[in-house]
């Protein structure tokens, strides 16, 4: 299972960097509309993210203490981008939002394999 948490958080990061970059990122930065501090900002938090996607990828591999709260990050943020889909256009707007596809099944993925985990440290008395 934290594998294939691992695996799901790793793809998630290479879309968001690949797709998401050039779909969503660079508009935003060719926008002439937005301030350059709001630009600056929103690319600060976009490149955040992406380094927060990729580790992770990492800490899911590993399976450390860490692990669910990375997926609690997660499962919050696949929460935001469902519900937000869902007030912009019903099940509609789910297509223009896909992210808590990947998001909550990658965050309750980690979090099974972590309490597996824990489970299994457990001896009997």
């Amino acid at each position: 299972m934290r594998h294939a948490a691992a695996l799901l958080a790793a793809l998630t990061a290479l879309i968001h960097i690949v797709i998401g970059g050039s779909d969503t990122l660079k508009p935003m930065m060719a926008s002439e509309s937005l301030p350059a501090t709001v630009s600056l900002t929103l690319q600060g938090v976009w490149h955040t993210l992406s380094a927060f996607l990729a580790v992770s990828a990492y800490v899911f591999w590993r399976n450390w203490g860490g692990t669910r709260m990375f997926a609690a990050v997660w499962l919050g943020g696949g929460a935001i981008f469902t519900l937000l889909g869902l007030i912009s256009g019903g099940l509609i707007g789910l297509i223009a939002l896909p992210q808590g596809i990947l998001l909550i099944p990658t965050a309750l993925l980690a979090i099974a394999a972590r309490n597996q985990s824990l489970a299994d440290d457990v001896q009997p008395v």
